[in-house]
């Protein structure tokens, strides 16, 4: 194992640039065969270099300390996840159209095969001839997301029979319902799209640019909120050729769409003091209710978008309960919002935009009904500059 140890640097270079220091130095390692989880000290670190920055909107005590728990204990699930001690041992490709036996009901859309780890493999392998990944190769496949697309899971062969492990995080939508048709029935990641149609994606750009006094070639920036690997960003960017749009997520998976705008991993209730009115349109799809303050997040977006421009946010309470949430908690978080987004609309800061089938004032009063279940969006532009904020 020493020689991997001391070869570590030999990979990399393709792994996400948006991952934290602490994620590459891992994820280098796996590459090359060695397993090492980071040590506490190095998370403590991690978590300081992740709080290090100036926020959009300053947070209390509480708040500040919560979301700093709740980056170590995100931190420590990503390392300990039991995929990487395979990761680490010996991978193979497994090319299309080789007749196994053991993988006859599975299938691959790439034309380079799928990957299969486990101990069952060494057994298939030599039957195969074939010759477990170098790091190099490792890293090709892992982080290239059209990979991802065609041959969504990996195969793990144990002496019993094989099972799929998938890599890729559950965000991996296409933006619009078009793409999501076209694109997603090839792969068993598709989740469906954010709910917008191409047309109407279109529409909200020129109202944008006509807002702003804009060409239709004059470029804008995004923002999509909760973005996973990107590809809903990377649609978005594919739409309009002088859209460039930053992906927020703080996942980390290692294969990622390109992207003009980037890729930034940071929580959405920690903007950067930098994203101060940067934005002309913010989008966002079942990410708020994986949020724990969902509305210091949704603050954080319409402070984030210059005036004239777009927000359009689809928002959930379904999963209070895995956020440890107090229901009334929750429900009061987002009502305040909700109430805060009305006062900012009748002092002309903000005006409510249609959403087909859905409207502010609906939302509120789902909010309230007795099951206490609710999906949503939320459509705004931006009319005028808004003050710095206050501490919330």
């Amino acid at each position: 194992m020493s020689p991997e140890r001391e070869n570590i640097e030999i990979v990399g270079n393709s792994l996400p640039d948006y991952l934290p220091p602490v994620y590459k130095k891992f994820f280098r390692g796996l590459l090359v065969g060695y397993l090492r989880l980071p040590s506490e000290l190095e998370v403590d670190e991690a978590v300081k270099e992740q709080f290090a920055y100036e926020p959009l909107i300053p947070l209390d005590t509480k708040k500040q300390t919560q979301l700093e728990a709740d980056m170590r204990k995100q931190i420590n699930a990503t390392f300990n996840r039991e995929v990487w001690r395979d990761i680490a041992d010996e991978m193979y490709l497994i090319p299309q159209g080789l007749n196994v036996d053991e993988f006859r009901w599975t299938h691959s859309n790439s034309s380079s095969g799928y990957l299969a780890i486990g101990k069952g493999m060494h057994d298939i392998a030599d039957r195969f001839g074939l010759k477990p990944l170098n790091p190099q190769e490792k890293e090709k496949h892992l982080t290239d997301p059209d990979f991802y697309e065609n041959t969504p899971k990996i195969k793990k062969h144990d002496h019993g029979g094989y099972h799929e492990i998938s890599l890729v995080s559950y965000a991996y939508r296409n933006l619009t319902d078009e793409r999501a048709a076209s694109c997603g029935k090839f792969s068993k990641l598709w989740q469906g799209s954010y709910g917008f149609r191409e047309a109407y994606f279109k529409n909200l750009l020129a109202k944008i640019r006509n807002s702003q006094s804009k060409s239709p070639v004059d470029s804008l920036l995004g923002l999509d909120i909760g973005g996973g690997v990107g590809l809903g960003a990377y649609d978005a960017e594919q739409i309009d050729s002088n859209l460039n749009v930053t992906n927020l997520t703080t996942t980390t998976d290692l294969g990622v769409w390109p992207l003009r705008g980037g890729h930034r991993f940071l929580q959405a209730e920690r903007l950067p003091n930098e994203f101060f009115e940067k934005f002309d349109i913010i989008f966002s799809y079942n990410t708020f209710k994986y949020i724990r303050y969902r509305g210091v997040a949704m603050e954080n977006a319409i402070r984030a978008l210059k005036p004239g421009g777009i927000m359009s946010i689809h928002y959930s309470n379904d999963c209070y309960r895995e956020m440890g949430q107090p229901r009334g908690m929750m429900i009061e978080d987002i009502d305040t919002q909700f109430q805060r987004m009305r006062n900012l609309h009748d002092q002309g800061v903000v005006k409510f935009l249609p959403v087909p089938g859905r409207s502010t004032d609906d939302a509120r009063y789902s909010w309230e009904n007795k099951y206490g279940e609710l999906s949503g969006r939320i459509c705004l532009m931006k009319m005028k500059s808004m003050n710095s904020p206050t501490r919330i």
